[in-house]
């Protein structure tokens, strides 16, 4: 059995993305033991340390990794995994170290701008140009092989976890929808996991969308109020998809701690996509410090993106800066496990990251989120609907933030050993939906596999669920 994930988002640096993909890894493996799992990458070395049993292709055409992997998996086989840590760890300190390392330098550019890139370099650049890009496009459609030839050998093709099928990420994600529609092509197995869906309105990306989306064979997604009826609108029939909660939230359930933590753990993103910006950072920094003050907690930092454009762990400094009793950790490439733990020390987490929520209330921890956008708004919303009043919401342009942060996080650390049994049943029943999501594409690829002339299907017993029971 060969499977090929395909992530939206290839850089491994945002821990949320990376959970969610070892979170399917963990659960294909389950059900197709000893197959053979290729993930989309510009990353490869990153994600050998994340998830060390997959095999990476490149996302990037100009990129040929052909005379690498030996190369890779040497390294990874003989060099220890917090070794291999600590050499990202330099690296990436160093980078940020150096006066002419700029942000814009790492702007995301997806592998399907840097080919129109070239093209339009062909047709409207100077003759040097023209000649560098012809160059580039025939060395591009040589190393191009190994996508297609992983696409074209694939068994089952899957887009893992995500928020990318709505309008902020559509300059990011053709390359994710161009996998599928060649896998619909080849009338190959296909389907998506763990998608948060919207806002969607964006005419072209629609009509993209409405076309590859019903061709699917199964699209298992994180909430079903906004996910159902968008779906539906696209042409989506609704026994195609089945509400599974986000992927993450077995791994954070099966790392929750029996003793009940005293930390506040912290996390705040500034991005484009949130909305949020330093204006937002100076007005929640006074009333999380007195908060923190009036039970004597120390406040943890819960960094999930390591992205030079939307860097957590800098805007957490700035949260936490001026206040006493901090913990922050000074590694970029920690583990999402690692994190998880991290959340198990806290008692409550403030947060306008989705993670850190979907990693505290799988643990039993209630949550205060921060929010502006639309997007984040529903995302949250949605952890809301799912696990209830112990995540609580708070738009950052409201006029009374202090007093409703203040009043937020003294209801969250007075309730917090009341409001767990709750939680944690709310995370099991989104495990067993999650588990039963899986099975059904377990069953549909059985099912395309039997009925193709000649097909066999092997005979495959499903594995029981692992995750521990309730304490």
């Amino acid at each position: 059995m060969r499977i090929l994930l395909d992530q939206a988002v290839y850089d491994q640096r945002n821990k949320g993305n990376v959970a969610l993909l070892q979170a399917a890894i963990a659960r294909l493996s389950e059900l197709w033991p000893g197959s053979t799992i290729q993930v989309l990458t510009e990353a490869p070395h990153l994600l050998k340390l994340y998830c060390p049993n997959v095999h990476p292709v490149s996302v990037h055409p100009s990129k040929d990794w052909s005379q690498k992997q030996t190369q890779i998996h040497k390294l990874h086989r003989f060099i220890p995994p917090v070794s291999w840590q600590l050499a990202f760890e330099l690296r990436d300190e160093a980078k940020h170290r150096r006066t002419h390392f700029a942000a814009s330098r790492f702007e995301r550019v997806s592998p399907h701008e840097t080919a129109v890139n070239a093209n339009q370099q062909l047709n409207e650049g100077t003759a040097e140009q023209r000649i560098q890009a012809a160059q580039e496009i025939a060395q591009a459609e040589e190393n191009n092989r190994d996508l297609m030839q992983a696409i074209e050998k694939a068994d089952l093709i899957v887009a893992t976890g995500g928020g990318y099928l709505c309008d902020a990420d559509k300059e990011h994600t053709p390359q994710v929808f161009e996998t599928l529609e060649m896998a619909v092509r080849l009338d190959k197995p296909a389907a998506m996991v763990g998608q948060g869906v919207g806002p969607l309105d964006d005419p072209d990306l629609r009509a993209r969308l409405g076309k590859l989306l019903p061709k699917l064979d199964l699209i298992l997604i994180r909430e079903p109020k906004l996910a159902y009826p968008l779906l539906e609108s696209l042409g989506v029939a609704r026994e195609r998809v089945i509400m599974t909660g986000d992927d993450a939230i077995e791994m954070a359930f099966n790392a929750r701690s029996a003793r009940m933590g005293d930390c506040i753990g912290v996390n705040l993103r500034a991005a484009r996509y949130t909305q949020v910006d330093q204006k937002y950072i100076d007005k929640v920094r006074p009333a999380l410090h007195q908060a923190a003050r009036n039970y004597g907690a120390t406040l943890l930092a819960l960094p999930i993106s390591v992205h030079p454009q939307e860097d957590d762990l800098g805007v957490i400094r700035q949260l936490l800066s001026g206040y006493d009793k901090v913990s922050i950790d000074w590694q970029r490439f920690d583990l999402p496990l690692n994190v998880i733990k991290k959340t198990a020390l806290c008692r409550l987490v403030v947060t306008g990251s989705f993670h850190p929520a979907v990693f505290a209330l799988a643990q039993g921890i209630p949550v205060v989120g921060l929010v502006k956008s639309i997007a984040y708004k529903n995302k949250f919303g949605a952890l809301r609907d799912e696990f209830g009043s112990a995540c609580q919401l708070i738009d950052l342009d409201d006029e009374y933030l202090g007093d409703k942060l203040a009043a937020a996080i003294d209801t969250a650390w007075t309730s917090a050993r009341g409001v767990r049994p709750q939680l944690l049943q709310a995370a099991i029943r989104q495990i067993e939906w999650g588990r039963a999501g899986y099975r059904k594409l377990f069953d549909l690829v059985l099912e395309k596999k039997a009925a193709r002339p000649n097909g066999s299907a092997a005979v495959m017993t499903m594995p029981k669920p692992a995750w521990a029971t309730l304490e």
